[in-house]
């Protein structure tokens, strides 16, 4: 299974940066766009469909989108960086199942109210509740450190609807850190954060299904997961006997 998101076109390669040598960046991904492209999810939906005025339920149909307001960033090496994405039109996300990756690494699983951070993420990972009301889905991380650039993965889950979107964080080409020493701790830095084009493999997702059962499950290795599903499996066959 193939997830696709779409991009707008005419955007500007960062090949030439320190952050992203000639050859190595992922070709599956384009830079930022000023303009924001309608978000498709799995079902076909009408672009030119009017929402009107009045309020939506979160089982009404919904799409992610980056702000214009929030594609630019002044943040400082070891402070808090806001991963952008919101529901539109605005809905409250509190009955939603929200999933944040980065690359195939679970960050944060928000699910029946309540946060569950990703194995590597402990004690940085959160969302604002207050803000998911007004449809604000946004990924908090604090601590941020240079190895935090990349391409990070929302999935929104609403009853049998799904959608999804992937951010990318960049640091702009003219202000890359020499290094990550720690002298550099607090220096400020300008991010780029966008909407990417980019096709996540089934390989990917399984991942990325993998390293979320494991945050859920609290087990720090694919091979504990494993034991402890297969554990379950003979236990719901021993009930059903």
């Amino acid at each position: 299974m193939f997830f696709l998101v779409r991009i707008n076109p005419g955007l500007q390669s960062m090949s030439q940066s320190p952050m992203f040598p000639e050859g190595n960046e992922d070709k599956r991904t384009r830079e930022p766009t000023h303009k924001l492209p309608r978000h498709t999810s799995h079902q076909s939906e009408s672009d030119e469909k009017q929402h009107g005025n009045y309020s939506k339920s979160v089982s009404d149909d919904f799409q992610l989108v980056i702000p214009q307001t929030a594609q630019e960033a002044q943040i400082s090496i070891g402070s808090e960086i806001i991963v952008p994405c919101h529901l539109t039109p605005e809905i409250c996300a509190i009955a939603v199942q929200i999933k944040w990756f980065k690359e195939t690494d679970c960050v944060c699983i928000f699910k029946k109210g309540h946060v569950i951070e990703g194995r590597s993420y402990k004690d940085r990972a959160s969302l604002d509740t207050h803000e998911l009301e007004r449809g604000n889905v946004s990924l908090h991380l604090s601590n941020f450190s240079v190895s935090d650039v990349g391409d990070y993965y929302c999935q929104v889950i609403s009853g049998d609807r799904t959608q999804q979107i992937t951010v990318g964080v960049r640091i702009k080409p003219e202000v890359q850190p020499a290094s990550q020493s720690p002298t550099f701790q607090g220096q400020s830095i300008q991010l780029m954060l966008f909407e990417i084009d980019k096709i996540w493999t089934e390989v990917e997702t399984g991942k990325m299904h993998e390293s979320a059962l494991m945050s859920e499950m609290k087990v720090n290795s694919v091979q504990e997961l494993h034991q402890m599903m297969i554990r379950a499996y003979r236990e719901g066959c021993l009930n059903w006997s």
